[in-house]
This record gives structure tokens, sequence and C-alpha cells, in this order.
């Protein structure tokens, strides 16, 4: 039997930093140069994200994103599996078999937070060991009495929670930095659950799930602050932006920075917060900072006490350097480029590619492949290579491999069924098998249960 002339090259982690060009061909540290593409891509827009595009409209991330409040009613009505999803997110299981991580569990009760040993208990383990565990009792007192009950980070615990963030990040290309949050509060007349009025570091995307909330928001006094900036202002109180009760199903874009004061209205309410912290200038000015490095010039000591004419002439060549870099290859596309590349992927649960392998013939062909990166990865021909770029990798395989790459990458949904369709005559079962097998080893695919 002749052999299967195998498609898979190599393998390596990406280097830190990366360096990507307009130019092709230069090996940097054993990993290849980057091409750059003609356009950065857009994002998927899928899932949570995907009825968000709808309701917002074409323009709303190269235009209205962080510039104004947005009120979309009845988003969920409209989206029933966006809605269905939404409210799947599993709260009784959080609190009873997450653990207890202050920064993730809190209650307030009238701007004031309130102390956990009114809601969480002591317990020892079987060694010896002491943690706390949230007492219901505790929880649904303090309800009843009007708190709040706020969960910090769902996504890192639930399924559902996770997909939402997952979404946001990949249509809005901020890897690891979104966060699911819920906010619950009792019915209490006297103390509604409120906070008082404040601003956030990060976007914010409220959705409605149970009664109702009165919401007003205001325009910052200070451009895009950045936390710690800006104090309370009571003057920011009279004159809202935008003013109105969100009830179940309705959503509330709030832009970074924007003031901001929330009350229930005298009935149990529950809303989340999707937080989607975008990168700035000044995340920017850090990588330039972590790039400079490599410059002697930037290595070298300043001339202290060196003439006036020598410290401006210093002060020029590294303004002119940095300035020249800026203009190829340290501009803000190879900057975003860099950091997404360089992000590996959530967590989520899989079958194993053995497992996929070992099932019946007409399970296996319909198995559904999707893509286990943060960010969608890049597949590009490079150098006589199919390349794929993704989760903190770089992939070699042979250009015979491209179709296939293609297909399994860039769209989910795909089967395997598929994939052999677009195999064609170019590859056999046994390389597609390869190559989906090296693309579950390095975690870009997996096999949904």
């Amino acid at each position: 039997m002749a052999e299967i002339r195998r498609v898979f090259i190599s393998g390596d982690p990406v280097a830190h930093p990366i360096k990507i060009r307009t130019n092709t061909g230069q090996q940097i540290r054993g990993i290849v140069d980057v091409p750059r593409p003609n356009e950065l891509h857009p994002g998927k827009t899928r899932g949570f994200a995907a009825a968000l595009d709808t309701e917002l409209g074409d323009d709303f991330r190269e235009v209205r994103l962080g510039t104004e409040p947005i009120y979309i009613p009845g988003m969920l009505d409209r989206h029933p599996d966006i809605g269905e999803l939404v409210r799947s997110i599993n709260f009784d299981r959080i609190l009873t078999l997450a653990p207890y991580i202050p920064a993730d569990i809190a209650m307030t009760n009238s701007r004031r937070v309130i102390d956990t040993n009114e809601y969480t208990k002591a317990v020892t383990d079987r060694k010896g060991g002491q943690h706390r565990e949230i007492n219901m009792p505790g929880v649904e007192r303090q309800l009843a009495e009007g708190a709040t009950l706020i969960l910090n980070r769902m996504d890192q615990v639930d399924p559902a929670a996770l997909v939402i963030a997952r979404s946001m990040e990949e249509w809005l290309r901020e890897p690891n930095h979104t966060h699911v949050n819920s906010y619950t509060n009792g019915a209490n007349a006297e103390n509604k659950g409120g906070f008082g009025m404040h601003w956030d570091g990060q976007d914010a995307f409220i959705v409605q799930l149970k009664g109702k909330k009165h919401w007003s928001v205001h325009r910052p006094n200070r451009g895009h602050p950045i936390v710690p900036d800006v104090e309370y202002n009571p003057e920011y109180e009279t004159v809202p932006a935008w003013e109105g009760v969100l009830q179940a199903s309705d959503v509330l874009y709030v832009p970074r920075g924007w003031w901001h004061r929330v009350e229930g209205v005298d009935e149990e309410s529950q809303h989340l917060t999707v937080s989607v912290k975008r990168r700035r200038g000044d995340n920017y000015q850090s990588w330039l900072a972590d790039k400079v490095k490599n410059e002697e010039v930037f290595r070298l000591d300043l001339p202290r006490f060196g003439s006036r004419d020598q410290i401006r002439a210093h002060q020029a060549e590294l303004s002119e350097l940095l300035q020249e870099r800026m203009r190829t290859s340290w501009g803000i596309e190879a900057y975003f480029e860099e950091s997404e590349a360089i992000t590996t992927a959530r967590r989520s649960v899989s079958y194993s590619w053995a497992d996929v392998e070992r099932s019946t013939s007409e399970k296996y062909l319909q198995t559904e492949i999707v893509t286990r990166t943060l960010l969608q990865p890049r597949v590009f021909l490079h150098n006589d290579t199919a390349t794929v770029l993704g989760a903190g990798k770089v992939l070699r395989f042979d250009p015979i491999a491209m179709s296939v790459l293609s297909r399994v990458l860039e769209g989910d949904g795909t089967t395997i069924a598929d994939v052999l369709e677009v195999a064609g005559d170019r590859l056999v079962d046994a390389q597609v098998r390869e190559v989906l097998g090296v693309l579950y080893e390095h975690e870009l695919i997996g096999f949904p249960m």
C-alpha cells in the first residue's frame, strides 16, 4: 500500500512580540513574518452579537460606538432564540456551586456594601481547611429588604454567559475583555436597591431580564475618562441625555464614561450587564513601549548631563525612529493584529477527536466542527505553505490543504461531510483526518456536545 502523503508541516507558538510587516519572506526568531491583509477582519457576527448588530444598524461599530446611549425596546422578544439563551443562565447553580470569590459575588443596600457575613457562611472541609460559601437564606433575607445581589464574571462559570461573552468579543474584536454580570434586587418600597450616580470604565450593554428598572444616563464631564479620572459632579444629575424605564426584554447601550443612576421601581428586578473594555490609545502606547526595547537607541541612557544641543539631538533621534516605525511596522493595525494573534481561546466543552474518529460512519460524517479560538483564525498562503494563525499558534500545512483549512476555520456549523466535499480529489480521507486532528490538538477547533 502506498504511503499517505502527510500534509502537516510544523506548529510553533507565536513569538511575543511577533513582528507583523507589510513585506513578506523574513524569518524572525523562527516565526514567519505574517503578511497583513488588505483590510482588518471585521469579526464574526453571531448569536447575541448578531441580534445587536441587526438592531443597532450597519453604522454602529464605525460611527456610533462610544458616542451615545442607545435604547433598544423589546429586543429579546424580536429575537426569541437569543431571549432563550439569555434566560438559560442558571443563577441558582452559580450561587450554590460556584466558589465564593469576593470580587465576583457581592450585595449592596442603600449604596452600602453589605458585610459578607450577612450572606455567606464559613465551611470546614475534610482536611480542616476553611472557606466561605453562599448562605442562601441570608441572600434571600437581604433581597427581601431591598438589597441588590451582584454576580460578576458569570461567563467564567456559566455556559450560556460564556456564549454571550464570546459572541461580543468576536463582534467587537476585543479578546479577553468582555464579561457578563448580573444585578438582582428585591421589591422593598423604601429601599430600591439602586446605585448612586456613577460611571463605568467600559462600555455596557444592559439586558433587562425581569421586572423594571429606572435609568438616567448623563453626558461625561470629561471626554473618554479612564478610571479613576473623574469624581462625582452633582450637576450631571439634572440634564439626562436619556432617561426611561427598562422593562423585561429591553436593551440599553451605555458608553464608557457616561454618568448613570439605576433604581428599582418597587418590584423584583434583574438585569445583565455585558461589559466590553475596548483598547485605548494608552494601551497602544504601552505596546509601543515594549517594542522600542528592541532598538538600541531607546536602550541608551539619556544624556542627563549633556548640553542642550546634545539633549535635543538625542530626542530628535528617538522621535524620528519612533515615527518611522509607526508609519511602517508599528502602526495601530499591527498592534491590533499582534494582540489578537497571541490571544488564546476560552475553554469550551468538546468531544475529543478520538471519540469522533471512533464514532459510526454516519455520525462521523455529520459531526459538527466549531472554532474554539477567541477570535477567528487567519488562513493564508505564504512561502508555499498554507499557514494558520490563531490562538497564539502558527501552524503550517502543505498548500493542498488550503481549501479544507479555509472551510473548517472560516465558518462554524461545518460538518465533516462538508469538509470532505470541499477536499474533493485533492485530499483523501486520511489526510482530512490528519488536518482535523492537528487543529483539534492545537485547540483551534472542537466538536460540540
